[in-house]
């Protein structure tokens, strides 16, 4: 097919691809890196999503305000539109990151994937505004005894170790 024909024919990505099968390489995505990845098509409707809370996202949920700061970062993160050949990035204020990269076909963006949250690499610490959120959810935890407080103890001190290796994408 010449240039001009691939640039005519317009295939949508649910069309392209079978949704089972899409659905199982996110899979093998997730179960090879542990980060959450979402397809969405051109229209922005979901193809695949394998996900799971991070520990601290599950944590800061159950916080009116937190819920809110996190709904906030995902809606960002879903409504970047990236161009071709460039990711972008969204950060949450746990220094976790959400990338957003096209899905290109036949020269143009025919959807978008969507990975994260995820701990980038290169984050030595924690940011200040989550280490101060993390100080006041450890007093609250303190007091509450619970498994999810236990999780997030583990989590939060193990992420803000210096020898701490953050996993990359």
């Amino acid at each position: 097919m010449t240039d001009a024909v691939l640039q005519t024919l317009k295939v949508s990505l649910s069309e392209l691809l079978e949704g089972s099968s899409l659905v199982e390489v996110c899979q093998s995505y997730f179960d090879l890196f542990e980060v959450p990845i979402r397809a969405f098509d051109q229209a922005g409707k979901l193809l695949a999503e394998v996900a799971h809370l991070e520990v601290p996202c599950a944590y800061i949920d159950e916080i009116g305000s937190g819920r809110i700061r996190c709904t906030q970062t995902r809606q960002q993160a879903m409504g970047l539109v990236p161009r071709e050949g460039e990711p972008a990035y969204v950060d949450c204020l746990f220094g976790l990151r959400y990338a957003v990269a096209p899905i290109v076909f036949q020269k143009g963006i025919a959807g978008k994937i969507i990975l994260g949250p995820y701990l980038p690499a290169g984050l030595k610490r924690l940011p200040d505004e989550a280490l101060s959120l993390a100080g006041r959810l450890i007093q609250r935890c303190s007091r509450k005894k619970s498994a999810r407080c236990d999780q997030f103890l583990r989590w939060r001190f193990a992420k803000s170790s210096p020898r701490c290796s953050p996993c990359s994408t």
